[in-house]
């Protein structure tokens, strides 16, 4: 396969800076031309800043909103009969320790993208959200049928996505379009971040499923020192 771009795709970071750089090395022999990020960059894990330092700062990084970043831009008003007391003070405590200009850029960031690599038109989006923005809940079972209606894709080939952490791949032959989740970078649990690398040739595609490790005692170690929100909660949820 004669490939004319490379790209790397990340989903669900959050705030999880050690599996960053493990996936980002990783990446640099590879050899991308471009790195997209699927949004939730920041939220549950510690490392707030250091994360959006790292994405913000690179040119070959495009970075999408996810609702964790929504939350932060635009509040928490019409969730909180829904939010727990826990998840309540972890989003204020975000929205405490992140820089002013971080969160000035994040405004600026767009919710999806689509972009044509050769003859493949791909979509890329953190999930299907409603008209004011708010995310839709993530499938716990992404049939093609279920896709193909909370996405409402008419004109891709395929549709890269993030939102349930867990890696899917999914073929409609209704609307001809792929669905694949890279599954969550940071949130996987195992000390193991997982992400995609796509090429592609005026053939076609190939996808390729990634992982490397990384030092989840680190992770675990820094939210006790940072005295993270909800820390014991979040542990046993997203990194066991």
């Amino acid at each position: 396969m004669e490939t004319t771009q490379k790209i790397a795709i990340l989903s669900d970071i959050h705030g999880n800076f050690p599996a960053l750089e493990a996936c980002l090395k990783r990446i640099e022999r590879e050899r991308c031309q471009e790195i997209f990020v699927l949004g939730d960059s920041i939220g549950i894990g510690p490392y707030v800043n250091e994360t959006l330092d790292r994405l913000l700062s690179r040119k070959d990084i495009v970075l999408l909103l996810g609702n964790h970043e929504h939350q932060l831009i635009h509040g928490i008003q019409s969730e909180l009969r829904t939010m727990s007391r826990g998840e309540l003070h972890h989003h204020r405590w975000v929205k405490q320790v992140i820089k002013p200009e971080y969160l000035a850029k994040l405004k600026n960031i767009n919710m999806q993208e689509t972009r044509s690599f050769g003859e493949t038109t791909v979509r890329m989006q953190h999930y299907a959200y409603m008209a004011q923005g708010k995310f839709h809940s993530a499938l716990k079972d992404p049939t093609a049928e279920a896709l193909d209606s909370l996405f409402s894709v008419s004109h891709a080939e395929l549709v890269l996505y993030g939102h349930s952490h867990c890696k899917s791949d999914v073929y409609s032959t209704r609307s001809n379009t792929r669905y694949l989740n890279p599954g969550a970078l940071g949130t996987s649990g195992q000390g193991i971040a997982h992400y995609l690398i796509l090429q592609f040739s005026k053939a076609g595609y190939a996808v390729h499923w990634e992982s490397v490790s990384y030092d989840l005692a680190l992770v675990l170690q820094e939210m006790e020192i940072r005295e993270v929100p909800d820390r014991e909660f979040l542990r046993k949820i997203f990194f066991e």
